[in-house]
């Protein structure tokens, strides 16, 4: 029984680049010699474990069979499978290395040398059995391209293989979602964007992104490259400049964000332009408009909104007045004490309006801010 450390570790430790996970290989072995150390299986067919103590993956030796379309469609064999067979299933060259026990490298592909070369490059044509693949390789072309690596011709022949036999449509929302959420977390996602594009894989999912202009995601690259990790933030200003709000609609529906990511989407799309002339609309239009975004009520929703308006209009003619940005309205909007005015008032319909005139004073206040000279 050997044990290897494999994947993105030894190709991020080559790279000199922080490793942030350690994903552990285990050659002759059966699940029962497992089970008897104390490790957890990870479902009841799967051939991966869970360390007792420290929660990492141990992965029995492997090799695959494709059965059907998809990337689901797999058996899997671990009987006496050795390194270089398990290795080679493997998406490319730069994953598909191990250190072993005593420190020694194993490097059957040739992963070092497109290290060297900075090429993303294949393991075997049986890279063409799994249809995430694609975004996979276009995921990893936007987390290396700042070193210069590009992917290789034939790689990208494989890939285009794959779109044109129509493989991607077998993806679930779920792992399409995934690929979306850790390419937003690279330094390039414009490379992303752009790979799939170019190879016309939006052609097959997520339709009207094959022509959202890669020029207009400024907003969007600004807010990676400041490091914010607000998934619903990004994928709003991904989605901001796609031609009609049916479009937004068509690709929310299929890619199934979590419903947070779809509701700031949507009301980005639908009321950003509000701000940007926010001097031009009525007091009863603000608080109309303030309503719609939730802005009087839900202080983390409109917290979420506000920042990535700061994004979008941070370079435009157009920027946002600091009276919707700043701490004091925020504070004001989101935290605003109607239980103390409303104590003792029974009457609903006093209740109401009560509240409304309330509101109309914040937004009174917003309006005489926002006439102050800058």
């Amino acid at each position: 029984m050997q044990t290897y450390l494999v994947g993105g570790a030894v190709r991020d430790q080559l790279l000199h680049l922080p490793v942030k996970d350690h994903d552990w290989l285990v050659v002759n072995a059966k699940p029962l010699d497992m089970l008897k150390r104390g490790f957890i299986q990870v479902g009841k067919n799967f051939p991966v474990f869970l360390h007792p103590k420290t929660h990492e993956e141990y992965a029995l030796a492997r090799t695959e069979i494709k059965t059907g379309r998809g990337y689901q469609a797999f058996t899997f064999n671990t009987d006496e499978v050795s390194l270089i067979e398990d290795l080679k299933r493997r998406d490319l060259t730069i994953n598909a290395m191990a250190i072993d026990e005593n420190g020694q490298l194993h490097d059957p592909f040739n992963g070092q040398e497109d290290i060297k070369n900075k090429k993303l490059r294949h393991v075997s044509d049986a890279f063409c059995e799994d249809p995430l693949r694609v975004l996979r390789v276009a995921r990893f072309a936007a987390k290396l391209h700042y070193l210069g690596f590009t992917i290789a011709d034939e790689t990208l022949k494989l890939m285009q293989n794959i779109i044109t036999n129509n493989e991607l449509e077998a993806l679930s929302h779920e792992r399409i979602l995934q690929e979306f959420i850790r390419a937003l977390n690279t330094p390039n996602f414009e490379v992303f964007l752009s790979t799939l594009q170019q190879l016309g894989a939006f052609e097959h999912i997520l339709k009207p992104l094959q022509t959202l202009a890669i020029t207009r995601l400024k907003p969007l690259l600004g807010a990676i490259e400041l490091q914010c990790e607000n998934h619903d933030i990004l994928f709003a200003l991904l989605f901001m400049h796609l031609d009609s709000e049916q479009a937004l609609i068509n690709v929310l529906n299929e890619l199934k964000p979590p419903k947070s990511t779809q509701t700031l989407s949507l009301r980005l799309y639908r009321h950003h332009w509000f701000f940007s002339t926010l001097q031009q609309h009525s007091e009863k239009e603000i608080l109309q408009t303030f309503k719609a975004i939730d802005a009087l009520r839900n202080k983390s929703a409109f917290n979420d909104f506000q920042i990535a308006l700061r994004h979008l209009y941070q370079n435009s003619a157009h920027a946002i007045s600091n009276i919707c940005l700043s701490a004091k309205i925020q504070k004001a909007l989101t935290e605003y004490d109607y239980g103390l005015a409303l104590k003792n008032i029974r009457n609903k319909q006093t209740i109401a309006k009560t509240v409304m005139k309330l509101q109309l004073q914040l937004i009174e206040e917003m309006l005489a801010k926002f006439t102050e000279p800058k």
